[in-house]
């Protein structure tokens, strides 16, 4: 903000801060000995160096002789009764224009007198050996000295506004067009950089500010009517509370608009601009979401800001502006855009153990985004489906066609959906998404986010080709709906399976990869886990049957009678079945209490047994 001379401060505290108090009754002035001039009744014209004005009735004057240095021409006038004073004063070396961020000060508006001449007018209020308000108008005369004319009382009422209405509505300032102050301000003065929405307007020396939720039709149109380039003052007024509150008026028009600062904009370069991207020189990236003009190039200034839980920029060459931009992560070996509003970076959040890189962030929503590298003994199976009681939910395919392993878990008693992928260099990207509850729109914001990943300098396979080299085998699925893995442990859908489980365990076959991941024991005999297929990555939710016994046929002894290896023999209703031959593997497994089952392995038929 400009810190300029003195209007109100040392112009009016000039004035003020030495004034007789209007409230002695004598009549009496503080430095003493009336001024030389004697008393009059007012309603005189009075003529002073370059200008001239027309004072009311009643009125005494006090002093000719100036208190203060630099006060070239001075007429204090007393009110009859004490009750208001009149100051008239011209000030070298000045220029007429304002310190605004004095405490208690405040340019209420302008003037354009009768002779056409431009002054503007400002409150006081000043604490001190005496008390009282001002109201008082600047103007700038034709040799650059400031005139100050004031009307001061205990307190201004609507009888103390009228009358220095009509004492500043007489001024005449001679020689002169009568708008130097104005021209001044027009000089001096940030500009409208641009408007972001209806309520956000950013100044040239960065400052950001903002309407209240309450401010009036007339303060909301007259910011609207500020245009790219206009000259704005920005004073600060007292008692700002949490927000600076200020008092914005336009250079010309001069109507007060109440807004508080949001902030100021930093300063950025940019560094590369793609069809809807912007690198920053403070290594920041975004997605706008919309077509960058052709204008718009390397090197060009930009201003970036928050308002709250919202992230703008304004293109310093155009004052175009851009609000709720979607951050970009990256370094060299993984790029992925956060959903719009994740912009508030968040240092406290615990990272995974043995952490490489650490990025986390917050949207208005209270959902955390992590982004951690992590090293390479990290990014396996093993942390994917143990570590924080992790459990696989899914997979996804980016955008650039890479693969990342997707599960949800619980973590300080928040849930969270996170998404692993394997880097070019053998580390693991872990990502997060943190919420007190995933919902449905916490699940659309994470896939957002795991599909708008990039892998770069890999296929972006490498993790699911290395977890399915780890991963267990169906060694048969029966035609009956049991599966038996590579650890022998037996399954089979629950007894009220979903239509997914359903859709997908028909689509297991023998000689796939799986994972098996433990869920829950409804008792102690009925155990049930997921499998997951380690190329579909789609949960189905399995109830143990047990364990099986492998094993073959040794012989056919009877035309419905065989022997298997393990000395067991089995009879069958009819005859043993076409297909079950001397040395088949078998497998044999406790379908249930009361049954056994053998599955032929080459074919999966199975057979009931009571």
């Amino acid at each position: 903000m400009f810190r300029a001379a003195v209007f109100l401060s040392t112009i009016l505290a000039v004035l003020v801060g030495g004034c007789p108090s209007p409230t002695d009754g004598q009549g009496d002035s503080q430095r003493g000995e009336p001024g030389a001039e004697g008393p009059t009744t007012g309603g005189e014209l009075l003529k002073g160096p370059g200008f001239s004005l027309a004072l009311p009735n009643g009125l005494t004057l006090r002093e000719t002789d100036s208190p203060h240095p630099g006060v070239t021409y001075w007429r204090y006038y007393l009110e009859d009764g004490g009750a208001r004073a009149i100051t008239v004063q011209v000030i070298t070396g000045v220029g007429g224009v304002p310190a605004l961020e004095e405490v208690d000060q405040r340019i209420t508006g302008a003037v354009t007198t009768a002779s056409g001449d431009f002054l503007l007018v400002g409150r006081l209020a000043t604490q001190g050996g005496f008390s009282f308000e001002t109201q008082a108008a600047v103007g700038v005369l034709s040799d650059g000295s400031t005139l100050v004319v004031q009307v001061a009382a205990p307190v201004i009422t609507g009888a103390d506004e009228l009358i220095a209405v009509s004492v500043f509505a007489s001024i005449s300032l001679e020689q002169t067009d009568g708008y130097a102050l104005q021209d001044r301000w027009a000089a001096l003065s940030p500009q409208v950089l641009a408007h972001v929405g209806d309520d956000v307007i950013v100044l040239s020396d960065g400052g950001v500010w903002s309407l209240y939720s309450d401010n009036t039709f007339t303060e909301a149109s007259e910011l609207d009517s500020w245009n790219v380039n206009d000259g704005v003052v920005a004073q600060v007024l007292s008692d700002p509370g949490e927000a600076e509150a200020g008092a914005l008026l336009h250079v010309g028009h001069w109507t007060p608009v109440e807004m508080y600062k949001v902030g100021t904009a930093t300063e950025l370069s940019i560094e590369a601009v793609g069809r809807e991207s912007i690198d920053l020189s403070d290594g920041t990236s975004w997605i706008v979401g919309t077509t960058i003009a052709q204008s718009v190039k390397d090197g060009d200034l930009v201003f970036l800001f928050r308002h709250g839980d919202r992230v703008s920029f304004v293109f310093a060459k155009s004052g175009r502006s851009l609000t709720d931009p979607a951050r970009v992560v990256h370094d060299d070996n993984f790029r992925l855009v956060l959903p719009s509003g994740a912009n508030t970076s968040v240092d406290d959040f615990a990272a995974p153990a043995g952490t490489l890189v650490s990025q986390v962030f917050l949207d208005a929503a209270g959902v955390i985004y992590g982004v951690f590298v992590v090293p390479p003994t990290s990014a396996t199976s093993t942390v994917a489906f143990e570590n924080f009681q992790s459990r696989v939910i899914g997979s996804v395919q980016t955008a650039s066609n890479d693969f990342l392993l997707v599960f949800r878990f619980e973590i300080d008693e928040a849930e969270a959906l996170g998404a692993l992928g394997e880097l070019a260099d053998g580390t693991g990207l872990w990502i997060y998404v943190v919420a007190d509850q995933i919902d449905g729109n916490v699940e659309l914001k994470g896939d957002s986010i795991f599909r708008s990943v990039s892998l770069i300098g890999t296929n972006g396979n490498a993790l699911k080709e290395t977890l399915q080299g780890e991963a267990d085998k169906v060694l048969v699925k029966g035609d009956t709906g049991i599966v038996v893995l590579s650890d022998y442990s037996a399954w089979t859908l629950k007894l009220t399976p979903t239509p997914n489980d359903i859709a997908e365990f028909g689509r297991l076959h023998t000689g796939d990869s799986v994972f098996l991941q433990t869920y829950r024991l409804e008792t102690s005999l009925n155990e049930i886990a997921e499998i997951v297929g380690a190329e579909r990555w789609a949960p189905i939710e399995v109830k143990s049957i047990g364990f099986a016994i492998r094993t073959t046929i040794a012989a056919i002894t009877a035309p419905n009678q065989l022997r298997l290896s393990d000395g067991s023999t089995w009879t069958f209703g009819a005859t043993v079945p076409p297909g079950w031959n001397p040395g088949d593997e078998v497998m044999r497994v406790a379908s249930s209490i009361l049954a056994e089952s053998l599955i032929l392995t080459k074919t999966g038929q199975t057979l009931d047994f009571y």
